[in-house]
């Protein structure tokens, strides 16, 4: 048996040699797109490199492939925009998963606990008791 490990150039020969030789500007705009595209990549690449090292990879891989200079500035602000939307509603959870507490509540009026009655310490205990989550 004859297995074609790369049935495509196959295919690719065959569509040539019916739509005849490519020509020398065929040619030369195949590798001007690949060019172009790989222009852009590197762009898109040194952009993210040097401005935006500072957010994580998941909003960095949001960036437009382009060597346009204003379109990555626009898309790096809309993305920065998205992290702090992100963050606002997000780092509560991991401050608190990072094992900080929270944030210390406003102070207190001082009470003399010695001037209460029993049933009113009882109530400031409750008060100041915090609930046990189990």
């Amino acid at each position: 048996m004859n297995y074609d490990t790369q049935p495509h150039r196959a295919k690719t020969a065959a569509a040539a040699a019916g739509a005849g030789a490519m020509t020398q500007d065929d040619l030369e705009k195949m590798i001007q797109t690949r060019i172009g595209a790989v222009t852009a990549q590197s762009a898109r690449a040194v952009y993210i490199g040097t401005k935006m090292m500072d957010l994580p990879k998941a909003y960095s891989d949001q960036m437009p492939v382009t060597d346009d200079a204003a379109k990555l500035e626009e898309a790096e602000q809309i993305i920065r925009e998205q992290y702090r939307r992100d963050m606002r509603i997000h780092a509560p959870a991991h401050a608190l998963a990072m094992g900080f507490t929270q944030p210390p509540q406003t102070a207190q009026p001082a009470v003399d606990l010695s001037k209460l009655t029993g049933s009113e310490l009882i109530a400031e205990g409750l008060r100041r008791s915090k609930p046990r989550i189990r």
